[in-house]
């Protein structure tokens, strides 16, 4: 059984934020240095940063989720 409210859990869920925070700043970034969709070397015309982003979208919408 889990225990939600062990300090392991918790140490966890703040590593989550963190690093979720660090990601969504990098794919940030990386936007506005390439350009979203539109030119040939664009964000999203790489694959791996179109896995990065889709990791990062359902990371979000899973914390707007458990805070709503």
């Amino acid at each position: 059984p889990v225990d939600e409210h062990s300090p392991r859990n918790k140490i966890l869920g703040t590593a989550d934020y963190f690093f979720t925070a660090i990601f969504t700043l990098e794919c940030s970034l990386k936007i506005l240095d390439l350009g979203f969709v539109l030119h040939p070397g664009s964000y999203l015309r790489d694959f791996w940063n179109f896995m990065d982003i889709t990791v990062v979208s359902c990371a979000l919408i899973s914390f707007y989720h458990t805070l709503a």
